[in-house]
């Protein structure tokens, strides 16, 4: 088993090999899939937001009926030219898009005749019977063209007006400015909700309606409900629960939507009942406005209104932290890897044979993966950057659409800028202010006529001027209508007698002594002075005031022009917005178009709460796709004026209604394809990048691999031939690496052989084994072990061998050291080397008291010997001379070593170095000068006598004790 576990061992290196790069490739993967559900998440929070949007906008009973108003407009306006429209059929529609809880108490509504005077009352199921012919007169009087009234006409309509539904809502008010708009009113003295409106379908039939509501009809929490329930089928993704708000009373539960699943909703309890436990302020666990993960749940809580005590918690119906599905190329791929390297692991370990890979194609396969890797970590990293990229410039591109619908928007400000600067300079211009204070219709016309050019130059545009002359010029007050007014004539001159009563009572409050008469009433507010709007009027004048009449919308300059400090005129500009906004979105969209060339923009004008596509143009390629994408987000905003985001994979859509620019709403459509096609041409050269590297990587490895197991083959062939007795073979490979050492090695093993081979005709086989046994010594090592160390040195001897004859110095070495040696083997020691003069000699012993006491005999004996010597040498009269001895005892190391060629024996050890510098203190002994250390001291003190240097710790050997 360990046999067959060894032969495991390379394939888990190869294994590892190859996973780095498989992981890599799956760590990308991993990104990836990350990188998606982080766009799950942008494209669910941008649902949620719209949802948020759409529920503050449709919530109240005005919203909804004003939502169900504008899908009756959109049926009627689908009929064909031969569809005829009738009591029944028109009732079909009305139950089509009210629900029963929202159909009008009270329905009257009619067909006009085609003299446009009368109406043809519906009457059957559904319609109201009481109070139809009052009701049948009024839908007469708001039928009618403007201007065909007299003032007695007027006059009665605004009494009907104002007896039915109360001083509030007066006639005039009701017709001009609030078609299509709900209105309040107090109807048989309860408080109701009116609207009223006309259509014309296509087969050119017109129909006219009134209806009431009762506010009571739905209560509020109601309302949510069924507003919650209308987004939740359009949002499939979302769902939502009204909670009590903190401050609200305790009794009130948290009402969910029929979306909220059984687990959600135990969830959220479990929630609640957490946050009022722990006594935590949910702003803490749920900051409003800002999306938070609990449990699985993505919930963001908003405040609605302060009229309801309930907040919503918008939230989404599945967990959005599910791993995203895995392709099935990766799937397949990761099996195939995985199964392949289980196969190969059981062979090897069940068979015990290793794997028939031959250690070339190891070689390749490792050097390709270690070739390989870096690719891989390039190739990983240039997918993780390419998939971050395209990411961020999504992200990017969904800011800048709204952000650059906003800056068109806010742009606007800057022509009101104009309009109000041009104003403030014509009121400079003391030749145009001379003839309008003349009370003079012809002066009057000359600076008028003015104006149109005027405006033109400075890059405006003007519909139309009112002067209004104070009571005492005795002239009467001038409409000045200017072409390509956006008004009728009839129209215009409503609006010029709806404003003459304004500036009268202005003039009132500013100049009273040039007025004639009482002071009139403003009875079509609230109020019969009309004190506040009066206030607001005036607060006004000499600045652009923005007017908002259902599908009347304009702004007005106003102010008096003076003339020795009495106010001698009032003149009044009206300038219609939507043409002049419309002109201005244009050219900004028109520069947004050419920088962002990939977006498709519109623009769409809101009327009735119904929009009409200008730009782009009605059947063009882009209108079809805009309004394919956002011609739904578009009309729900011209209902809810709401802003919305929707965003699938293909393409984003933002829809911006305008709130400085008029009743207009732009749209922009991001297309994602043009960045997923980027990405993918930036993924597809990173491929070829990574291919055309990998190309030469391969070819590298091979030529690697070969490069280092061609010697091994020869060696092999070589060995082979030796194996059969031919030494003929030679690799001779000139290479400094590690290979051509081998090869100069291999051809000195063939020449060796051949030379042994040839010396055993002339050598016994036992001179040849113990030449072997020579030369695996050296393997032994350095060996260890505690003894004593001796070394004695001639004194003097550099002196001696200057003052006599070398004949005679190498004869007293000689027999001086072949006299120490004899004195150290006879005390069981061993000459460890002779360094000139000096002789270094070693005691081992059973212990180190033997080892020293050795030690000590042989140096006494070495002293004796040397007097012998010297008193021989005196007799045949030659030199005498003198030596010292040190003594150490410790751990020494002691072997063979080699320096080339040559083998030395050798013992080093701290005590070796302590013993030479012993040595060298003899020169002060009086005695012996056998000088020893401590440690000898300690050993052989009861065997010796001696005498301690003074200021030392060395010791001089005087002789045996007693």
């Amino acid at each position: 088993m360990k046999r067959r576990l060894s032969m495991a061992l390379p394939l888990i290196f190869a294994f590892v090999l190859t996973l780095l790069p498989f992981g890599l490739l799956e760590y990308n993967q991993h990104q990836r899939n990350k990188v998606q559900h982080e766009r799950a998440i942008t494209r669910w929070e941008q649902t949620a937001s719209n949802y948020l949007q759409l529920f503050r906008s449709v919530w109240s009973l005005e919203s909804q009926i004003n939502r169900r108003f504008f899908l009756l407009y959109k049926n009627l306006n689908r009929l064909q030219k031969a569809d005829h429209l009738d009591a029944p059929v028109f009732m079909s529609e009305m139950r089509r898009c009210f629900p029963q809880q929202f159909m009008p108490e009270h329905i009257y509504a009619g067909l006009v005749d085609k003299t446009g005077r009368s109406v043809e009352m519906f009457s059957g199921d559904g319609y109201t019977t009481v109070k139809q012919r009052f009701f049948k007169r009024l839908l007469d009087a708001l039928a009618r063209p403007i201007g065909s009234y007299s003032s007695s006409e007027l006059s009665s309509f605004n009494a009907m007006s104002r007896g039915a539904f109360g001083d509030i809502l007066d006639f005039v008010l009701l017709r001009d400015y609030r078609a299509g708009k709900i209105s309040s009113a107090v109807y048989e003295g309860r408080s109701r909700l009116i609207i009223w409106d006309s259509v014309k379908i296509a087969s050119g039939q017109r129909v006219v309606y009134l209806m009431l509501f009762s506010p009571e009809v739905i209560d509020r929490v109601g309302s949510m409900q069924l507003a919650g329930r209308v987004l939740g089928q359009k949002y499939p993704a979302v769902s939502s629960v009204l909670v009590p708000i903190s401050q609200a009373d305790r009794k009130l539960k948290p009402v969910f939507d029929d979306f909220v699943s059984a687990e959600h909703r135990k969830t959220l309890m479990q929630c609640f009942g957490e946050l009022k436990e722990s006594g935590i302020n949910r702003d803490k666990w749920f900051p409003p406005g800002k999306f938070v993960d609990y449990r699985g749940l993505r919930i963001m809580r908003e405040f609605i209104d302060y009229a309801v005590p309930y907040e919503i918690w918008i939230m989404s119906r599945e967990p959005l932290n599910k791993s995203q599905s895995e392709p099935f190329v990766s799937f397949v791929l990761r099996l195939f890897f995985y199964t392949a390297w289980i196969l190969v692991f059981a062979k090897v370990l069940i068979s015990g044979n290793p794997v028939g890979i031959s250690l070339k194609a190891w070689l390749t396969l490792t050097f390709m993966v270690v070739g390989v890797l870096p690719l891989v970590v390039f190739y990983v990293a240039g997918l993780f950057h390419v998939d971050s990229s395209a990411y961020r410039r999504e992200q990017e591109a969904i800011k800048d659409a709204l952000q650059q619908l906003e800056e068109a928007d806010t742009s606007g400000e800057v022509l009101l800028a104009d309009y109000h600067s041009f104003c403030q300079r014509l009121e400079s211009d003391p030749v145009w202010v001379a003839k309008m204070t003349e009370w003079n219709h012809k002066s009057w016309e000359s600076a008028i006529g003015e104006l149109p050019a005027r405006f033109s130059a400075a890059g405006l545009r003007i519909d139309a001027a009112y002067v209004y002359p104070p009571d005492i010029a005795s002239i009467s007050s001038r409409v000045f209508i200017f072409p390509g007014s956006d008004y009728t004539e009839q129209r215009e001159n409503a609006t010029f007698e709806f404003y003459t009563t304004w500036i009268r009572k202005s003039y009132f409050n500013v100049a009273p002594q040039v007025m004639i008469g009482e002071e009139p009433e403003l009875n079509m507010f609230k109020g019969r002075s009309g004190k506040e709007i009066m206030r607001y009027f005036l607060s006004n004048r000499g600045d652009i005031e923005f007017f908002d009449f259902s599908d009347e919308k304009y702004f007005i300059y106003q102010n008096f022009l003076l003339r020795d400090g009495v106010p001698k005129n009032w003149v009044f500009f009206r300038i219609g917005i939507a043409r002049i906004f419309e002109q201005y979105l244009r050219e900004s969209i028109a520069n947004f178009q050419n920088v962002f060339s990939e977006n498709i923009y519109a623009i769409a004008e809101i009327k009735a709460s119904r929009s009409t596509m200008v730009l782009p143009a009605a059947n063009s390629k882009d209108a079809m796709m805009m309004n394919q994408a956002a011609g739904h987000l578009i009309e729900l905003a011209a209902v809810t004026k709401a802003s919305s985001v929707e965003q699938n994979e293909d393409h984003l859509v933002v829809v911006y209604p305008c709130v400085r620019s008029g009743s207009f709403i732009l749209a922009n459509l991001v297309f994602f394809k043009n960045f997923r096609l980027r990405a993918f041409q930036q993924e597809m050269i990173l491929s070829i990048i990574v291919i055309l590297m990998a190309v030469p990587v391969f070819l590298i490895s091979r030529l690697t691999a070969e490069y280092l197991v061609q010697p091994l083959l020869n060696v092999e062939t070589g060995l082979k031939k030796i194996a059969a007795e031919d030494y003929s073979q030679k690799l001779s490979i000139q290479r400094d690496d590690e290979l051509g050492q081998l090869s100069i090695a291999f051809d000195k093993m063939v020449d060796g052989i051949k030379e042994r081979r040839n010396l055993g005709r002339f050598v016994s086989a036992s001179l040849d084994q113990q030449v072997a046994i020579d030369e695996t010594a050296e393997h032994k090592g350095m060996e260890g072990r505690f003894g004593a160390v001796l070394c004695s040195d001639i004194r003097s001897f550099t002196t001696l061998s200057e003052a006599h004859p070398v004949r005679e110095i190498v004869l007293m070495l000689n027999e001086h050291l072949a006299a120490m040696s004899s004195c150290v083997k006879e005390h069981n020691g061993m000459v460890e080397q002779f360094v000139g003069d000096a002789v270094i000699a070693i005691f081992y012993g059973e212990s180190l008291g033997e080892a020293s006491e050795n030690a000590v005999k042989a140096a006494l004996a070495m002293i004796d010997r040397h007097h012998q010597i010297n008193q021989q040498r005196e007799g045949l009269g030659r030199f005498s001379y003198s030596f010292g001895v040190g003594i150490e005892v410790g751990y020494l190391l002691s072997g063979t070593i080699k320096a080339g060629t040559r083998r030395e024996y050798l013992v080093v050890g701290d005590a070796r170095v302590r013993a030479e510098a012993l040595e060298a203190c003899s020169k002060q002994g009086r005695n012996t000068r056998i000088m020893v250390s401590e440690k000898v001291f300690a050993l052989t003190r009861g065997l010796y006598n001696y005498e301690k240097l003074s200021d030392s710790s060395e010791y001089e050997l005087v002789g045996e004790s007693v």
